[in-house]
């Protein structure tokens, strides 16, 4: 049941989109308000006001967005208070806001019963080192006069080195470990563990699958993190106390060139090969033996 709801997620997000951009062509341009992390090598660019857009939509990290790609890598952050209807975190109105340096942000939100805080950070590596870190904290903070059960879960699809559909993924309860062959890894640390995970290894278009550990999956990986502590996704929330739920991502061996372990297309083998016969023409004319000339064929150069 969970993986077919987190497809329709996405799909709602899809659509959510795809009004946004008829919106934009009949009543000009769609107001979005973002806001930029930087640290070291590294930019987050976050969207706490439009659900329009996920949460996390970039992380450049050494000059590759961990998120590039076709298609393209996303967080979105979604909740359910009780029996009520899916929220998408974003979608509410912001009570404060504020950044307390270059790196980090806190953003918190309300709604009946509950006001949210969102918290990142993020901490950059030197200048070429492939190394960043991205620490998100989320609290839900109760404050209705009674105990509500609440579900919330983070759906994530990074997209290392900007290369979809070569990511391999492997799990437990309280980490995730997702890597491609280029040796980029990103470890995926929760606090509380996962109640349960759902994987697609087709990016956001699912379909989503509930699994058990520890894989691996590979592909265009997104997972479905639900993070809960009473039963399979729910946390027990008293009056006037707070859940708090994090989720740290830490980055190594990011390759700041990715192209350059993709092999040469055709037409640059081609030049290269005869850049290399061009060479060895001359070695010969330099040894006393000239290249051996043959009748001229149409189409063909002779170097003489």
């Amino acid at each position: 049941m969970l993986s077919s709801m987190m497809t329709k997620r996405l799909a709602r997000a899809a659509v959510a989109a795809g009004l946004s951009l008829a919106a934009g062509t009949m009543l000009g341009s769609v107001t979005v308000r973002g806001a930029t992390l930087s640290s070291g090598n590294s930019t987050v660019t976050l969207n706490p006001t439009n659900d329009l857009l996920p949460y996390i939509s970039q992380w450049v990290v050494d000059g590759v967005d961990q998120y590039g790609g076709s298609p393209a890598g996303e967080t979105r952050l979604f909740y359910i208070i009780g029996s009520g209807s899916e929220v998408t975190v974003n979608s509410l109105p912001v009570i404060s806001s504020s950044s307390s340096s270059p790196n980090a942000s806190s953003v918190t939100y309300q709604t009946t019963g509950v006001t949210i805080t969102v918290k990142d950070v993020l901490t950059g590596g030197s200048a070429g080192s492939g190394k960043s870190e991205l620490d998100e904290e989320v609290d839900f903070t109760n404050t209705s006069g009674s105990a509500i059960a609440l579900d919330f879960s983070h759906t994530i699809n990074l997209n290392l080195d900007a290369m979809p559909n070569t990511d391999s993924l492997t799990f437990g309860p309280s980490s995730l470990d997702q890597s491609n062959p280029l040796g980029t890894d990103v470890k995926i640390t929760l606090n509380p563990a996962a109640a349960l995970i759902s994987v697609s290894t087709n990016g956001n278009s699912g379909p989503f699958f509930d699994v058990a550990p520890p894989g691996p999956f590979t592909g265009d990986i997104a997972v479905g993190i639900h993070q809960g502590t009473t039963d399979e996704t729910t946390t027990d929330v008293a009056a006037g106390s707070t859940a708090v739920f994090t989720v740290d991502e830490t980055l190594t061996g990011v390759v700041s060139s990715p192209g350059a372990a993709v092999p040469l297309p055709n037409s640059a083998a081609a030049a290269l090969t005869t850049l290399a016969g061009l060479s060895l023409i001359g070695i010969l004319r330099k040894r006393g033996h000239p290249a051996k000339k043959g009748p001229a064929k149409k189409g063909t150069f002779i170097f003489s």
